[in-house]
């Protein structure tokens, strides 16, 4: 959305002041080609929902559902990819992946590792007090 730095705001009431454009990638799993995209013109709801405030004191979670629709103009193609594949390009994927990220960790604590009561330690511990042949 634009707003003009000078003026009271708008003098009409057009879809530029209460529309938008998105785009939405499905990108590969390596997060570097686009597989598929749409770029959504004129994005508005149709209406803002129920404004209803409510509050459950027995509870200490309280989750409000709305739903809204929507109309869209979706655009796709050729050009649609060419063009998400640059905004996909141009998204920074620094630390995106948990897996590469740096452990906090650096060292096991000492006091963690004086204790014996891991996996390791209990499959042992199991194994040499089985049972043998139970009639």
């Amino acid at each position: 959305m634009t707003v003009p730095l000078e003026g009271d705001g708008p003098t009409d009431n057009l879809a530029d002041w209460y529309s938008g454009t998105i785009a939405f990638i499905q990108p590969d799993p390596t997060g570097k080609r686009v597989e598929r995209c749409w770029i959504g013109a004129n994005i508005w709801p149709h209406n803002n929902g129920p404004v209803e405030g409510k509050m459950d004191k027995t509870s200490s979670l309280s989750i409000k559902d709305l739903s809204l629709e929507f109309s869209i103009t979706a655009l796709y193609g050729q050009g649609t990819r060419v063009f998400c594949q640059e905004l996909l390009d141009g998204i920074t994927k620094t630390w995106a992946n948990p897996s590469l990220r740096k452990s906090f960790l650096n060292e096991i604590n000492p006091d963690v590792k004086a204790i014996q009561k891991g996996y390791q330690e209990s499959t042992e511990s199991v194994s040499a007090e089985k049972v043998g042949n139970v009639i």
